[in-house]
C-alpha cells in the first residue's frame, strides 16, 4: 500500500515521537523514512535528542525550512497511516491545504540557485553526459582498431559539443540545489528529462529540425540556432517554456533564467497533476458510493421480492392443501357411498376401496407431516425410521391375537375388520398431530365387538378432545366450523 504525505505532514509525524515507534506504526524502516526526509529537506531529531528530552534537558526542535521550486512537496512511501498518527497531521494525507504562491517559491529558488555559468569544457561532466562521452571514446578505439567499423562518434562536431555543454550546465545546476538528476533516453541526446522535485522533459536542438530528433547533425549545422523547450509548457501558455538563440542573446547567456523557468514549469505541471489526481480520486469515490447505493437498493429490492415470493408460495401452498383436503374428503365420501350401494358386493371392490382410501390419505394434508410442519407452534419430529406418510399401528390378523377367544374376534365379519383398520388409521394419524395416544385407540378399536360403532365412538371422542383444541390454537376453528366428521 502506498502512503502519500505532504512535506509539512511528514514533519509533523517525525518530531512528536521517537522515529522507531512511528516507523513501526506505519510499517516502514527508520532508514527509509530518514531518506524520504532528506529528499524533502525535512530535518529529523538528532542522535540523543529523546534521551536529553527524557532526562529533562533543554532541547530545541529544528524548524522546517521554507520550500522552494526545487524542494519536493509530495512524498510517497510504503505503509499505512493508523488513526492515532492520522490525528496528528493537518488535513488529509497527501493533500496540501493552500499551496504557496509560485512567485514566492521562485524568488526563494533564485536566491538558492545563484548564477548558472556555462561549462567551458566537459572535463567535469554530469553522469548522463559522461556516459555519452564514454561511448564516443569506445567507438573511436574500435575505429582505430579496424577500418571497417561502421559506427562513428556522435558528439565530435562543434554543434553537438555546444549542445552537450549547455545540457551539462543545466544538469549540474539542478543537481547542486537538489532539483533532480538528468536522464537521457537515446544515443543522440534528443530525448532528455530531469527526474526529481523539479522533474521536467526537455528538448534541445535546431528549431527547424525539432521534428527530426533522430537525424544526425554534422559540421554544416554548426552555425544553426539552438532552441530549448520544456515539453510540459504546452499546458501552460501563460508562462515562458521555450528559449532560443535570438537578438537578445544566446542560450549560454540565459542559463539562469532557463533553469528557473524549467523549475516553474515543473511546479505548474506538478500542481496540475495533483489537481487531476484529486479530481479523479473524488470521481472514483463518488462512483464507488453510487455503486454501493445501487447495490444496497438492489439487495433491498431482491429481499422484498423474495419475501413477496415466499408469501405467495405459502398462500398457493395453503390453497393447494385446502383443495387436496377437500378432494380427499370427497374421495372418502364417495368410497362410503359406493360401499353402501350394490357395487360393494363385487369381489374386487375391497381392493379398489383400499386403493382409493390410500390415495385420499396421500392427498389429505392432515395426514402429511410436511404440510403441517410450517404451522407456527406445531413441532412434529418423526423418528428416523418413520416415513413422512403416517401409517396406523400394524394390525395383526385376527387368528394371531392371543386374546381372540375372550374378545370374540372370531365372530367378527371382514367388513368390521376393515372398519377397525380405517378407524385406527384415522385416529392414530390424527393423534400424531397432537399428543400420541395411538396405542390406546388401537386397543380400544380392537376390543370392540361392534367395529363400526367402535370407530364412530373413538373418532367422536378424539375429535372433540384433541383435534378441536388443536385447530382452535392454529386457526381459531371451532367445533361447529370443522363439522366434526
Amino acid at each position: 500500500m502506498t502512503l502519500r504525505l505532504t512535506r509539512e505532514q511528514l514533519y509533523e509525524l517525525v518530531w512528536p515521537e521517537a522515529m522507531s515507534r512511528i516507523c513501526k506504526a506505519i510499517g516502514i524502516s527508520d532508514v527509509a523514512i530518514a531518506k524520504h526526509c532528506g529528499k524533502a529537506d525535512i530535518p529529523i531529531p538528532e542522535r540523543g535528542y529523546w534521551n536529553k528530552l527524557h532526562a529533562g534537558q533543554k532541547v530545541t526542535r529544528t524548524p522546517l525550512p521554507p520550500r522552494d521550486l526545487a524542494t519536493i512537496n509530495l512524498i510517497e512511501m510504503g505503509g499505512a497511516l493508523p488513526p492515532e498518527l492520522k490525528a496528528r497531521i493537518t488535513g488529509e494525507p497527501g493533500i496540501d491545504g493552500e499551496p504557496e504562491n509560485i512567485d514566492v517559491l521562485t524568488e526563494r529558488f533564485r536566491k538558492r540557485l545563484g548564477k548558472v555559468s556555462l561549462s567551458r569544457d566537459l572535463t567535469r561532466a554530469d553522469p548522463a553526459i559522461a556516459k555519452l562521452l564514454n561511448r564516443d571514446e569506445t567507438i573511436r578505439q574500435k575505429m582505430a582498431a579496424s577500418s571497417f567499423h561502421w559506427e562513428k562518434p556522435r558528439f565530435e562536431s562543434s554543434y553537438e559539443r555546444r549542445r552537450l555543454r549547455i545540457l551539462n550546465s543545466i544538469f549540474l545546476a539542478f543537481a547542486r540545489v537538489g532539483g533532480g538528476s538528468a536522464y537521457i533516453r537515446d544515443r543522440e541526446a534528443r530525448e532528455i528529462s530531469i527526474r526529481g522535485p523539479a522533474g521536467v522533459s526537455i528538448t534541445l536542438g535546431s528549431p527547424k529540425k525539432r521534428q527530426a530528433r533522430n537525424r544526425r547533425s554534422d559540421d554544416a549545422d554548426a552555425k544553426d540556432k539552438l532552441e530549448l523547450r520544456a515539453e510540459g509548457g504546452r499546458h501552460h501558455l501563460d508562462i515562458i517554456s521555450s528559449w532560443m538563440d535570438d537578438d537578445a542573446g544566446k542560450l549560454e547567456d540565459k542559463l539562469t533564467e532557463i533553469v528557473i523557468g524549467l523549475a516553474v514549469v515543473s511546479e505548474r505541471e506538478s500542481r496540475r497533476w495533483q489537481s487531476e489526481m484529486a479530481t479523479w480520486q473524488r470521481k472514483r469515490e463518488e462512483g464507488e458510493a453510487e455503486a454501493r447505493r445501487k447495490a444496497k437498493e438492489k439487495a433491498e429490492r431482491e429481499e422484498r421480492e423474495r419475501i413477496a415470493a415466499e408469501e405467495k408460495a405459502r398462500r398457493d401452498g395453503l390453497l393447494t392443501e385446502a383443495k387436496n383436503w377437500r378432494n380427499a374428503r370427497l374421495i372418502r365420501e364417495y368410497v362410503e357411498a359406493r360401499r353402501r350401494s350394490e357395487v360393494a358386493q363385487v369381489p374386487e371392490f375391497e381392493k379398489w376401496a383400499r386403493w382409493a382410501l390410500e390415495v385420499a390419505d396421500q392427498m389429505d394434508p392432515l395426514f402429511n407431516i410436511k404440510s403441517n410442519s410450517d404451522i407456527e407452534g406445531v413441532k412434529i419430529r418423526p423418528s428416523r425410521k418413520q416415513s413422512f406418510r403416517l401409517h396406523p399401528e400394524p394390525v395383526l390378523p385376527i387368528a394371531s391375537r392371543p386374546d381372540q377367544a375372550d374378545r370374540g374376534y372370531a365372530s367378527c365379519h371382514a367388513r368390521s375388520d376393515r372398519a377397525i383398520r380405517t378407524a385406527t388409521l384415522r385416529a392414530s394419524s390424527a393423534c400424531r398431530l397432537a399428543k400420541p395416544i395411538g396405542p390406546a385407540i388401537v386397543w380400544a378399536c380392537g376390543s370392540a365387538n361392534d367395529a363400526g360403532k367402535s370407530a364412530r365412538l373413538v373418532l367422536h371422542w378424539f375429535w372433540r378432545r384433541r383435534v378441536s383444541s388443536l385447530c382452535h390454537k392454529i386457526g381459531g376453528v371451532t367445533d361447529s366450523q370443522h363439522g366434526g366428521h
